[in-house]
């Protein structure tokens, strides 16, 4: 890839990002940037590839069925399989390292 693809890519990307985030913004009324993890917007971006919500203001934990092991939920607080687990502690991990490859405090 030339200097001025990657150039071109990352812009594609950002524009991306923009978008993902205010389309978030829109879907979880009460959120702002200053108070979402990585690991939140991630989360609910994954969710939203496997089970698109139809009701602005609902949250990540409003589906009915799991988007990663297809099962019925019927207590979304306490449901967890092997696949939301994997993801929930990979995107905790990259929530750590972020950061501090950016040089800024963790969030808590």
């Amino acid at each position: 890839m030339t200097h001025d693809e990657h150039q071109a890519r990352h812009q594609v990307l950002h524009e991306a990002f923009d978008e993902l985030i205010a389309d978030y913004l829109r879907w979880n009324r009460g959120k702002r940037p200053g108070n979402t993890t990585m690991l939140e917007l991630m989360e609910w971006s994954f969710l939203q590839t496997r089970n698109p919500s139809t009701d602005p203001g609902a949250t990540a934990h409003s589906y009915s069925v799991c988007a990663h092991c297809g099962e019925p939920v019927t207590d979304p607080e306490s449901h967890v399989c092997d696949g939301l687990q994997a993801a929930i502690d990979a995107l905790k991990i990259a929530n750590e390292i972020a950061p501090r490859l950016l040089g800024r405090k963790p969030a808590p």
